[in-house]
C-alpha cells in the first residue's frame, strides 16, 4: 500500500498535479472549521459547507472538541495575523459511531 501512494505522488509531482490546489496560505472565507478527525469527513466536510481549497481553515481533533488549546490557537491567528473572522463547529450524523467513544471511561 504505502508503494502504490509514493508511485502516486511521484508521478503527481511530475506533472506537476499540485498547480490546480495552488491557493494563498490564509483562508480566503476568513472562516476556522472545527470537527472530528473522522475520515469519513475528508470530502464529506467541505462539500456541505460548500467549500474549496483554501476556502477555511479545517482543525480536527478528537471528537471535534472545543478546547482551550484550540481557543488559545484560534485567537492568536484571528487577532495577530487576521487570517480568520469566523469559527464554525461542525457535526455531522456520519460522524456517529465515532472511534473516540469506544475508547470512553
Amino acid at each position: 500500500m504505502i508503494d502504490q501512494v509514493l508511485l502516486y505522488n511521484k508521478k503527481f509531482v511530475e506533472e506537476r498535479g499540485f498547480e490546480l490546489y495552488v491557493t494563498d496560505k490564509f483562508p480566503t472565507k476568513k472562516l476556522a472549521v472545527l470537527t472530528c478527525m473522522d475520515t469519513r469527513l475528508t470530502e464529506l466536510l467541505p462539500k456541505a459547507l460548500g467549500l474549496r481549497n483554501g476556502d477555511a481553515k479545517i482543525i480536527k481533533n478528537a471528537g471535534g472538541r472545543d478546547c482551550p488549546r484550540f481557543h488559545h490557537r484560534f485567537c492568536y491567528r484571528r487577532s495577530h495575523r487576521g487570517a480568520i473572522a469566523a469559527i464554525v463547529a461542525a457535526v455531522f450524523p456520519q460522524a456517529s459511531n465515532c472511534e473516540r467513544t469506544a475508547f470512553a471511561i
